[in-house]
C-alpha cells in the first residue's frame, strides 16, 4: 500500500552488513577510564565557571555600592563648592535641598536592614498585605507594588523639582542680591578669603567687575553660569543614583525582567551569596576588565518616570 509501513524490517544488504553499528565502532576498543576522565573534566569546568560567576557577582555588588557611595560623596562636595566658591557662604537654602534629596539616595539609607531603612520600612508597612489591598476602618491600604510605584514617581519628581527650585533660587540670588552688593562697591566684604586668610579653593570675588557693564556680563562675572552648570551636574548624578538604587536594583523589585543582563542589576552582597542561578554573561570592556554596572539613565529621563 503506498505510504504504508512494512510489516517487518528490511533485510540488510550485502554492503551494509560488512560494517558494525556506529555505536559499536565508537565504543569498541576505548578505555572506560577515558570516559570517566572526560566526564570529570566537564564537571570540573562547570564548577569552575560557576565559582567564577559567583565571585563576579560578589565583586560586582561590592564595586557597585562603592561607586554609588563615591557619587554620594561627590554630590556633597559639589554642593559645598557651590556654597563657598560662588555663593560666598551666603546661600544656604540650595545646599540644604541638595542634602535632603541626597539622603533619599544614600545607599545606606535605601538598603539598610534596620527599620529606619527605606526598603525595610516598606516591608514593615505591607507585611500583612503584600499582594492585595486591605480595608481598615474604611480606608484602603495600598499593596507593596502600589507603594513602590508611588515611591519611584515621587522620588523622581522630588529630584526634578529640587533642580528647578535651586536653579531659580541661584538665579535670583546672584541677580537680585550679589549684583546690588557689587554695584554698591561692597563686593570685597563678602569675600571668604578675607577672614579665612588662606584661600584654599580660590573663593575670592572677581576683580574685573565693572558696575557700568550690562547685566549679562555682571551675571557671568559673578558666577551664575557656573552655578547653573553645577546644579545640572548634581541633577544627572542624582538621577544616576536613583536609576541604579531604585529602578535597577532588587531592593524593591525581587523579580527582574525576562532576559535582563546581570550588568544592569544592582544586588546586595547577601543576595549574591544566596543566588543559585549563574546562567548569565559577564560583560567586559576593551581592556578585558569586567563591567559592574550599566545605568539606563534614559528611563529616568523619560516622562513615564515621574508622571502618574
Amino acid at each position: 500500500m503506498p505510504g504504508g509501513f512494512p510489516s517487518s524490517p528490511p533485510r540488510p544488504t550485502e554492503s551494509s552488513s560488512h560494517y558494525p553499528p556506529p555505536h559499536e565502532s565508537n565504543i569498541e576498543g576505548q578505555d572506560p577510564q577515558f570516559f570517566e576522565t572526560s566526564a570529570q573534566k566537564v564537571i570540573d569546568h562547570e564548577q569552575s565557571l560557576s565559582f567564577e560567576k559567583k565571585h563576579y557577582l560578589i565583586q560586582k555588588s561590592k564595586h557597585q555600592y562603592h561607586a554609588l557611595n563615591q557619587l554620594d560623596t561627590l554630590v556633597i562636595i559639589i554642593a559645598g563648592y557651590q556654597l563657598i566658591k560662588y555663593c560666598h557662604s551666603a546661600s544656604v537654602f540650595p545646599i540644604v535641598l541638595h542634602l535632603i534629596v541626597q539622603k533619599l539616595l544614600c545607599p545606606s539609607f535605601v538598603n539598610s536592614s534596620e527599620r529606619l531603612g527605606l526598603a525595610s520600612a516598606i516591608d514593615h508597612m505591607t507585611r500583612d498585605h503584600r499582594n492585595e489591598e486591605v480595608i481598615v476602618n474604611g480606608v484602603t491600604r495600598p499593596t507593596k507594588d502600589q507603594i513602590i510605584s508611588q515611591l519611584l514617581r515621587g522620588t523622581c519628581k522630588i529630584i526634578y523639582w529640587k533642580f528647578i527650585i535651586t536653579t531659580v533660587f541661584h538665579t535670583f540670588f546672584v541677580a537680585g542680591w550679589m549684583v546690588l552688593v557689587a554695584d554698591s562697591g561692597n563686593l570685597k566684604k563678602i569675600e571668604n578669603g578675607t577672614w579665612w586668610f588662606v584661600s584654599f579653593i580660590s573663593e575670592s570675588v572677581p576683580q574685573n567687575y565693572n558696575p557700568e557693564s550690562n547685566i549679562w556680563y555682571k551675571l557671568c562675572v559673578l558666577g551664575l553660569p557656573a552655578l547653573i552648570v553645577s546644579d545640572l551636574v548634581i541633577l544627572f548624578i542624582q538621577l544616576t543614583m536613583f536609576q541604579g538604587l531604585y529602578r535597577q536594583s532588587t531592593i524593591f523589585f525581587k523579580d527582574r525582567k525576562l532576559n535582563e543582563e546581570e550588568v544592569d542589576i544592582v544586588r546586595s552582597q547577601d543576595e549574591c551569596l544566596k543566588l543559585s542561578n549563574t546562567d548569565f554573561n559577564i560583560f567586559e570592556d576593551q581592556n578585558g576588565l569586567p563591567l559592574v554596572l550599566r545605568v539606563k539613565l534614559y528611563e529616568s529621563l523619560s516622562n513615564d518616570a515621574f508622571l502618574s
